[in-house]
């Protein structure tokens, strides 16, 4: 799923919803974390300050990222779902909007993503 659009398309994409959304806070999922680098440049240039949770980040640096999204200190969280799944079920309240910048294997995967970032019953953007 995550080569059927190409990459260019959906830095695109990404960037017209950061630009015209108007959010808190936001997670952006990814497939893995080689998946990244484009969203990663794309929240710098926007001036966005973001963490990154995901399988390659050990435990403890897991925690004190998840703990700063949490905190208010980043708008931004950048994640696979396994990084959330082992790292913080419950983002907060501020999370507003969950991207998909790779698109879920399937509606459970898109629902898990939702339930994680803490918008599991809410209306998001």
């Amino acid at each position: 799923a995550a080569d059927a659009v190409d990459d260019s398309a959906r830095i695109a994409a990404l960037a017209g919803i950061l630009d015209a959304a108007d959010f808190e806070q936001v997670v952006i999922f990814i497939s893995c974390p080689g998946r990244a680098a484009g969203p990663r440049k794309l929240l710098s240039d926007f001036g966005l300050p973001f963490v990154e949770v995901h399988e390659g980040v050990d435990e403890a640096c897991r925690a004190e990222r998840c703990a700063r999204f949490r905190g208010l200190e980043t708008r931004a969280l950048l994640a696979t779902d396994v990084g959330l799944l082992v790292s913080d079920a419950a983002l907060g309240r501020h999370v507003d909007a969950v991207i998909h910048y790779d698109a879920p294997e399937d509606a459970e995967e898109y629902a898990r993503c939702a339930g994680y970032a803490g918008l599991a019953g809410r209306r998001g953007l």
